[in-house]
Protein backbone atom coordinates (compact mmCIF):
# COMPACT_ATOMS: atom_id res chain seq x y z
CA UNK A 1 0.00 0.00 0.00
CA UNK A 2 2.82 2.42 0.84
CA UNK A 3 6.09 2.64 -0.89
CA UNK A 4 5.46 4.60 -4.06
CA UNK A 5 6.29 8.21 -4.56
CA UNK A 6 3.26 8.44 -6.83
CA UNK A 7 1.00 7.73 -3.87
CA UNK A 8 2.94 9.90 -1.44
CA UNK A 9 3.10 13.12 -3.41
CA UNK A 10 -0.63 13.37 -4.16
CA UNK A 11 -1.33 12.59 -0.52
CA UNK A 12 1.13 15.23 0.60
CA UNK A 13 -0.35 17.80 -1.77
CA UNK A 14 -3.84 16.97 -0.55
CA UNK A 15 -2.82 17.26 3.05
CA UNK A 16 -1.20 20.62 2.43
CA UNK A 17 -4.28 21.91 0.72
CA UNK A 18 -6.34 20.91 3.69
CA UNK A 19 -4.26 22.62 6.28
CA UNK A 20 -6.36 25.73 6.29
CA UNK A 21 -9.59 23.89 6.17
CA UNK A 22 -9.04 22.18 9.49
CA UNK A 23 -8.59 25.10 11.77
CA UNK A 24 -11.44 25.56 14.15
CA UNK A 25 -13.40 23.47 16.53
CA UNK A 26 -14.43 19.92 17.06
CA UNK A 27 -16.64 18.18 19.55
CA UNK A 28 -13.94 17.24 22.07
CA UNK A 29 -14.89 20.18 24.26
CA UNK A 30 -11.36 21.22 25.22
CA UNK A 31 -12.12 24.49 27.03
CA UNK A 32 -8.93 26.30 26.15
CA UNK A 33 -8.72 25.12 22.54
CA UNK A 34 -5.13 23.94 22.99
CA UNK A 35 -4.16 20.33 22.81
CA UNK A 36 -0.99 18.31 22.67
CA UNK A 37 0.15 16.73 19.40
CA UNK A 38 -1.92 13.58 19.86
CA UNK A 39 -5.06 15.40 20.98
CA UNK A 40 -7.66 17.29 19.03
CA UNK A 41 -7.54 21.02 19.20
CA UNK A 42 -10.98 22.33 19.91
CA UNK A 43 -13.06 25.17 21.11
CA UNK A 44 -16.76 25.18 21.75
CA UNK A 45 -17.29 27.62 18.87
CA UNK A 46 -15.12 29.89 16.75
CA UNK A 47 -14.82 33.36 18.20
CA UNK A 48 -15.43 36.41 16.05
CA UNK A 49 -12.48 38.76 15.90
CA UNK A 50 -11.74 42.12 14.41
CA UNK A 51 -10.51 40.60 11.18
CA UNK A 52 -12.23 41.04 7.86
CA UNK A 53 -13.00 38.14 5.54
CA UNK A 54 -10.41 39.43 3.07
CA UNK A 55 -7.75 39.68 5.79
CA UNK A 56 -8.62 36.20 7.05
CA UNK A 57 -8.33 34.70 3.56
CA UNK A 58 -5.01 36.45 2.86
CA UNK A 59 -3.45 35.46 6.19
CA UNK A 60 -4.80 31.91 6.13
CA UNK A 61 -3.52 31.40 2.59
CA UNK A 62 -0.07 32.62 3.74
CA UNK A 63 -0.15 30.06 6.56
CA UNK A 64 -1.18 27.31 4.13
CA UNK A 65 1.51 28.23 1.61
CA UNK A 66 4.22 28.08 4.29
CA UNK A 67 2.75 24.83 5.62
CA UNK A 68 2.71 23.33 2.14
CA UNK A 69 6.40 24.15 1.74
CA UNK A 70 7.17 22.48 5.09
CA UNK A 71 5.13 19.43 4.19
CA UNK A 72 6.76 19.03 0.80
CA UNK A 73 10.20 19.32 2.45
CA UNK A 74 9.28 16.61 4.92
CA UNK A 75 7.82 14.40 2.19
CA UNK A 76 10.91 14.86 0.01
CA UNK A 77 12.76 12.36 2.20
CA UNK A 78 10.27 9.61 1.30
CA UNK A 79 10.54 7.50 -1.81
CA UNK A 80 10.16 3.91 -3.01
CA UNK A 81 13.03 2.88 -0.75
CA UNK A 82 11.34 4.26 2.38
CA UNK A 83 10.60 1.63 4.99
CA UNK A 84 7.11 0.93 6.26
CA UNK A 85 8.26 2.37 9.59
CA UNK A 86 9.27 5.66 7.92
CA UNK A 87 5.97 5.86 6.07
CA UNK A 88 3.99 5.11 9.22
CA UNK A 89 5.91 7.81 11.12
CA UNK A 90 5.20 10.32 8.37
CA UNK A 91 1.49 9.46 8.26
CA UNK A 92 0.97 9.23 12.01
CA UNK A 93 3.21 12.03 13.24
CA UNK A 94 4.93 14.29 10.69
CA UNK A 95 1.92 15.06 8.54
CA UNK A 96 -0.61 15.47 11.36
CA UNK A 97 1.82 17.60 13.39
CA UNK A 98 2.44 19.95 10.46
CA UNK A 99 -1.27 20.22 9.74
CA UNK A 100 -2.08 20.72 13.41
CA UNK A 101 0.32 23.66 13.46
CA UNK A 102 -1.44 25.19 10.46
CA UNK A 103 -4.83 24.51 12.04
CA UNK A 104 -3.79 26.21 15.26
CA UNK A 105 -2.26 29.22 13.48
CA UNK A 106 -5.39 29.73 11.42
CA UNK A 107 -7.62 29.32 14.46
CA UNK A 108 -5.55 32.01 16.20
CA UNK A 109 -6.44 34.50 13.45
CA UNK A 110 -9.95 34.81 14.79
CA UNK A 111 -13.06 34.64 12.66
CA UNK A 112 -14.66 37.37 10.61
CA UNK A 113 -17.99 38.43 12.09
CA UNK A 114 -20.81 36.39 10.63
CA UNK A 115 -18.51 33.60 9.40
CA UNK A 116 -18.40 31.59 12.64
CA UNK A 117 -20.35 28.63 11.23
CA UNK A 118 -18.29 28.37 8.03
CA UNK A 119 -14.94 28.63 9.78
CA UNK A 120 -16.09 26.30 12.56
CA UNK A 121 -17.07 23.70 9.95
CA UNK A 122 -13.77 24.13 8.15
CA UNK A 123 -11.72 23.70 11.29
CA UNK A 124 -13.75 20.73 12.48
CA UNK A 125 -13.38 18.96 9.13
CA UNK A 126 -9.63 19.55 9.10
CA UNK A 127 -9.31 18.32 12.67
CA UNK A 128 -11.24 15.16 11.80
CA UNK A 129 -8.76 14.46 8.98
CA UNK A 130 -5.78 15.11 11.24
CA UNK A 131 -7.20 12.79 13.90
CA UNK A 132 -7.91 10.06 11.33
CA UNK A 133 -4.33 10.30 10.00
CA UNK A 134 -2.93 9.90 13.52
CA UNK A 135 -5.14 6.89 14.22
CA UNK A 136 -4.75 5.15 10.84
CA UNK A 137 -1.63 6.49 9.10
CA UNK A 138 -1.98 4.23 6.06
CA UNK A 139 -5.04 6.28 5.07
CA UNK A 140 -2.69 9.16 4.28
CA UNK A 141 -1.36 7.18 1.33
CA UNK A 142 -4.67 5.84 0.11
CA UNK A 143 -5.93 7.35 -3.12
CA UNK A 144 -9.55 7.03 -2.06
CA UNK A 145 -9.46 7.73 1.70
CA UNK A 146 -10.72 11.31 1.31
CA UNK A 147 -9.38 12.37 4.70
CA UNK A 148 -9.49 16.03 3.80
CA UNK A 149 -12.11 16.18 1.05
CA UNK A 150 -14.69 17.94 3.21
CA UNK A 151 -12.19 20.44 4.58
CA UNK A 152 -10.88 21.19 1.10
CA UNK A 153 -14.37 21.77 -0.26
CA UNK A 154 -15.26 24.12 2.59
CA UNK A 155 -12.00 26.04 2.14
CA UNK A 156 -12.52 26.51 -1.59
CA UNK A 157 -16.16 27.50 -1.14
CA UNK A 158 -15.12 30.07 1.46
CA UNK A 159 -12.67 31.63 -0.99
CA UNK A 160 -9.32 30.29 0.14
CA UNK A 161 -6.87 29.68 -2.66
CA UNK A 162 -3.82 28.06 -1.03
CA UNK A 163 -5.83 26.25 1.58
CA UNK A 164 -8.06 23.63 0.08
CA UNK A 165 -6.39 23.24 -3.27
CA UNK A 166 -5.52 19.69 -4.12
Amino acid sequence: MYGTTARLLPAAALVLALALAGCGSDDSGDPDGVAGPAESTSTSAPVAASITREEFIARADQICAAGSDALMSAAADLDEASSQEELDAFGATTLPDLLQTQHDEIAALGVPAGDEAAIGSLLAALQAGIDAARETPDLVFSDDAGLFDEANQIAVTYGLQECGKS
